[in-house]
């Protein structure tokens, strides 16, 4: 018998396993489902069977890490205790007697129910241990990031990190927008340590402007370039004034610049992200409410 796991082998540890598991499909009466091994690492938890559909053959969204039957723990929201036609909310911490069933909602409002029927004894207790104790750690050093060794550029992808002269160059080329250009203001991260070192600033704005106003804005980030169209909309990002400066004059030379950088010379809309968008405890109330109304 043949199963199929993607395996990353970077730091990932399997840490329990159940065999003679089944697993369930969302909204079924739970009667009958597929048949195979439940495993825990320290990065995800995968079902194994033998009826996998091939990656060439599925519709399901793919990468190169997780398979159709794989969550990442980190995207495990509630895990619940399934007792006859109940269930129960199992919070982190051992559980003691048996298990006989999980039901796992995931934070991207998956579903998976499974079922340890017919596995051995205490073995659907020892994955459940696992899983609570990998899903919520009490401590951030116990995640999978600290534990993964890949080195930080090698990917099979081609993918744009920002971080060099020429990827921003392509970005601009890309978007069509003109009214920016490159600068080197922040080499070796001197003006700046939460910025790149290569920043898109208006085309008039000289580097040691940009440099001598970066010093009124909080963590020294004044207004940058980070996405525009051929039209000449542009998105662009800049911190608040230091809460020791009065003298907003600094800001409005900045903006000014910015609203240069417009073919029509548009004045640029301000949004304050601190005020005019939701707050993170109203996202998450938002959130709480569309994964009731969602999920099975």
């Amino acid at each position: 018998m043949t199963y199929y796991t993607p395996v990353i082998d970077l730091g990932e540890v399997q840490v329990a396993e159940a065999q003679h598991v089944l697993m369930f499909s969302p909204l079924s009466e739970l009667k009958q489902g597929k048949s195979g091994v439940l495993i825990v690492t320290n990065f995800k938890l995968s079902f194994i069977t033998t009826d996998s559909t091939h990656r060439d053959e599925s519709s399901f969204q793919q990468n190169l890490f997780l398979g159709e039957y794989d969550v990442c723990l980190s995207n495990v929201d509630v895990v619940y205790q399934l007792i006859g036609d109940k269930k129960r909310k199992l919070q982190p911490g051992p559980v003691s007697g048996k298990i006989k069933g999980l039901h796992i909602v995931c934070k991207n409002m998956k579903v998976f129910t499974f079922s340890f029927k017919f596995s051995p004894i205490d073995h659907g207790k020892i994955l459940t241990n696992a899983l609570l104790h990998y899903a919520f750690p009490k401590r951030h050093q116990l995640l999978f990031s600290y534990d993964f060794r890949e080195p930080y550029y090698s990917c099979e992808k081609n993918v744009v990190m920002f971080r060099e002269a020429e990827d921003w160059q392509r970005e601009l080329l890309r978007t069509g927008c003109g009214g920016w250009r490159l600068s080197p203001a922040n080499q070796s991260f001197q003006m700046s340590s939460s910025l790149p070192q290569w920043l898109v600033v208006p085309v008039a704005l000289l580097d040691w402007q940009l440099g001598d106003a970066a010093r009124h804005f909080r963590g020294s980030r004044p207004p940058v370039w980070c996405w525009g169209t051929p039209d000449g909309a542009a998105l662009v990002r800049m911190a608040d004034i230091q809460p020791t400066i009065t003298d907003r004059t600094k800001e409005n030379v900045m903006l000014e610049y910015v609203r240069k950088s417009h073919p029509q010379r548009t004045q640029p809309v301000l949004l304050d992200l601190a005020k005019d968008l939701p707050s993170p405890r109203d996202v998450h109330i938002s959130y709480m409410r569309l994964r009731n109304l969602s999920v099975p």
